[in-house]
């Protein structure tokens, strides 16, 4: 299914081979488990010298800076410059070095010295790379061969730990369209799988000085599962089986329909719950918690976990404190699961259930669906010219796109999104993501039902964030430990919503606007998490910050009083009472 995605392919808007034109590339950089992505722009200057601009969007803001490279250097170069992109930092580089690139000298050569170590072409690559490797390191480049600019595209097992390739994806300043064609398993709505599971999210902002975290409260989706019934499954399966008992499905149709059968008997049974992924993803978040915020964890400190009755939650908790255990054995943490934490944890109040379905807004929301939605293409595809209506070629684009919105959550290694256009997907999720936008956030078409729901987990939030407090001053040892608690994704969007969490306060109301201005995808795919870190100072001050999926977050609402992501607790508090 990644094959798409992260196949090691760079993006040049000029395809011209001239060393005139400006290029520009996306360049993702590893530095000591770190993960960042870069929009690169090299632009050549009059004296033959060249000019590399940087930018990367992080917390909302631009962060950009360049690097000057001589012409001597893209000549002669020696040393690789591993200067840190730093916001508004220009570097002016020296004769013998280049920043990203290695100079026509030392790769004509075929056998040079860089920073000292021995390189040496080993005949690999592609049409359009060369490959050198240093043996005693084996750190390997992999440089363009392209006349007068070999920019490395990637490099392996630096010396340094700071380690590249320029990949395909769509950039920040991408259309949404363009971000959901160059990663289809956005295409997926809150089926999506967490994007974190085999890569490390963002760095954090440094903790303010004097201050010491102490206690975090939080709210977890359930990980990946399987489709939540049978019927997901069958109804497509029926549909194939009866086309195919009086007319031969296409080479496509019959691909599709070998993999309809293995999802469903991977899933047989077994339907709605935790997939090995989901646990995997819910493992990977506690370790790093603990990582990110040892002081929390220390010792015998306490951790309280609740979850929803449903198995998959009740499941994400255990992968969860099991992954907490291992990294403290000592932790003192309790689970709970019944209908008394669930009517916190996944509260849904009547006006929520009537709004679902409400004339007000679901007629148009049918027309919407209606007018985006064709199958005509797809159904010809699998299964040539045929009698279906519209009705049921609306029904195999649906349910075949849920089947390839999955695949992501399983082991298959399935790709079904091949058999869509990229308009297709796009039409496919805006459908669901109007949904959710409606039911689940201030949406003016909601009523605010959605969000009203959360009140009673509000509620826990604060009353055990007052408690913990209140213990930490009881107590010598720093942490307090934490409260977690495992959900779904509805009760998610709407708590965050509720708390004035940036990515929930949007309030849209024309449905053509909607798909630009919210995005479930990025809000509440599997295993999405709210992390509120608690830190305190000598003093007793309290101040917090979340973590929207483990990336830092902001509420507009509230002014920060340190840097641009740490409130002070009783200005959050003050916000919130009002909401109940």
């Amino acid at each position: 299914m990644l094959s798409r995605l992260l196949t090691f392919l760079f993006l040049l808007i000029f395809s011209a081979t001239s060393f005139a034109a400006e290029r520009t590339y996306y360049a993702t950089y590893k530095l000591h488990g770190q993960t960042r992505k870069f929009e690169l722009y090299f632009t050549p200057v009059n004296d033959a010298s060249l000019k590399l601009r940087w930018r990367m969007e992080r917390h909302g803001h631009w962060r950009e800076g360049t690097y000057d490279m001589s012409a001597t250097a893209i000549q002669n170069a020696d040393c690789m410059n591993y200067s840190q992109p730093i916001d508004l930092s220009h570097y002016n580089l020296k004769d013998n070095e280049l920043f990203m690139l290695i100079s026509n000298k030392c790769f004509n050569a075929k056998e040079f010295k860089l920073n000292g170590l021995d390189f040496k072409a080993i005949g690999e690559g592609s049409n359009e790379t060369e490959v050198f490797v240093n043996q005693k390191t084996g750190c390997t480049i992999e440089a363009l061969k392209e006349e007068n600019f070999h920019l490395i595209m990637k490099m392996e097992k630096n010396p340094m730990n700071i380690n590249w390739s320029v990949v395909k994806w769509a950039p920040a300043s991408a259309s949404l369209k363009d971000e959901l064609k160059a990663d289809p398993c956005k295409t997926a709505s809150v089926y999506r799988a967490y994007p974190w599971l085999n890569n490390n999210p963002g760095l954090l902002t440094t903790t303010p000085e004097g201050y010491t975290a102490f206690y975090i409260s939080h709210y977890g989706r359930h990980g990946s599962r399987w489709m939540p019934d049978a019927a997901r499954y069958t109804t497509l399966i029926a549909i194939f089986d009866s086309i195919k008992q009086t007319k031969t499905l296409t080479p496509t149709g019959e691909k599709v329909y070998g993999y309809l059968q293995t999802a469903w008997e991977d899933a047989k049974d077994r339907e709605g719950s935790l997939t090995p992924v989901g646990a995997a993803q819910h493992q990977a978040i506690a370790k790093r918690m603990v990582s990110r915020f040892p002081s929390v964890f220390s010792g015998k400190a306490n951790v309280e976990a609740r979850s929803s009755t449903v198995m998959r939650c009740a499941m994400s908790m255990t992968a969860f404190c099991n992954a907490l255990k291992e990294a403290n054995p000592y932790l003192n943490i309790t689970t709970e699961s019944n209908e008394r934490t669930l009517k916190i944890i996944n509260n849904v109040t009547p006006e929520a259930k009537a709004m679902s379905k409400d004339a007000s807004w679901y007629n148009d929301y049918q027309k919407f669906c209606k007018k985006v939605i064709n199958g005509d293409r797809l159904c010809k595809s699998l299964f040539g010219d045929n009698n279906l209506t519209t009705e049921e070629k609306t029904v195999v684009m649906t349910e075949l796109y849920w089947y390839a919105s999955d695949m992501q959550d399983t082991e298959l290694n399935i790709d079904m999104y091949e058999f869509f256009t990229d308009e297709e997907l796009y039409n496919m999720w805006t459908t669901i993501n109007y949904r959710m936008y409606v039911c689940n956030t201030w949406c003016p078409l909601g009523k605010g039902t959605g969000p009203n729901c959360a009140k009673a987990l509000l509620k826990d939030f604060i009353d055990k964030a007052d408690s913990n407090i209140k213990q930490s001053n009881n107590q010598e040892s720093a942490g307090t430990g934490a409260s977690l608690r495992f959900g779904h994704d509805t009760a998610l969007l709407r708590l965050l919503a509720l708390m004035g969490i940036k990515e929930c306060s949007s309030k849209e109301k024309n449905p053509e606007k909607f798909a630009d201005a919210w995005q479930d995808f990025r809000i509440s795919p599997m295993a999405a998490n709210l992390q509120m870190v608690f830190y305190k100072n000598a003093k007793g001050t309290v101040i917090v910050k979340f973590l929207l999926n483990e990336e830092e977050t902001t509420i507009p609402a509230l002014t920060p009083c340190l840097f641009e992501t740490y409130y002070k607790w009783e200005d959050v508090k003050n916000l919130w009472s009002k909401m109940l």
